[in-house]
């Protein structure tokens, strides 16, 4: 079986606002000037996905999923007031994407084998006044779990993942590895109790 599916999200906004100030006191001006504000913003979001699930066999079956996505935006402003003036501009711009893997394999009706890949890639900028600020990030993770049920009230299932994480931007980068394991034993003698010890 697959399945796609196809999404959009966009946004606009403007604004404009002009303002006469006057300063009076007993109807006798004292001041004058002017305000004007201008904003303009806009954003755009795309999405695609897809998804297969697979039974191979009575014995194996294999899912898979990708995700990816796209945005950008920007945000600007204008304000004065007499001969103050203020302006800025930001514009924004990300990517994301997402790629699972699943597959299960039955050595018989009590011992599973379910293997497991994952990726997600991020990144996003930011530009404001010629100055760009941009962030990546990486995840790999692998996961292998092993289940018994030798009867029907003791299971046990263990396991793990093992998961890469990198951070990259304009100032620092970051990498680094980690384990953590996985066990769950579970013993249900009748319907109205049951214990489980998990780590």
């Amino acid at each position: 079986q697959i399945s796609t599916d196809f999404r959009y999200a966009g946004n606009t906004e403007k604004s404009h606002a002009q303002n006469d100030i006057i300063s009076m006191v007993n109807d006798v001006v004292l001041d004058s000037g002017f305000s004007l504000a201008r904003n303009h913003s806009y954003s755009n979001q795309y999405q695609g996905t897809i998804t297969y699930k697979g039974k191979l066999d009575d014995r194996n079956t294999l899912d898979a999923d990708f995700r990816y996505s796209h945005s950008d935006g920007n945000n600007y402003n204008y304000f004065q007031q007499d001969v103050f003036t203020s302006e800025n501009s930001i514009a924004q711009q990300g990517d994301f994407a997402r790629f699972n893997l699943n597959y299960n394999f039955q050595f018989s009706p009590k011992i599973n084998l379910d293997l497991g890949y994952g990726n997600v890639y991020t990144s996003n900028s930011n530009e404001m006044l010629s100055n760009t600020f941009t962030q990546k990030e990486y995840r790999n993770r692998f996961s292998a779990y092993l289940s018994y049920k030798p009867i029907p009230s003791v299971s046990a299932k263990l396991g793990g993942i093992v998961e890469n994480y990198r951070q990259k931007n304009t100032r620092n980068d970051v990498d680094h590895t980690s384990f953590m394991p996985f066990v769950n034993l579970q013993y249900i003698p009748s319907k109205n109790f049951n214990v489980v010890a998990k780590y």
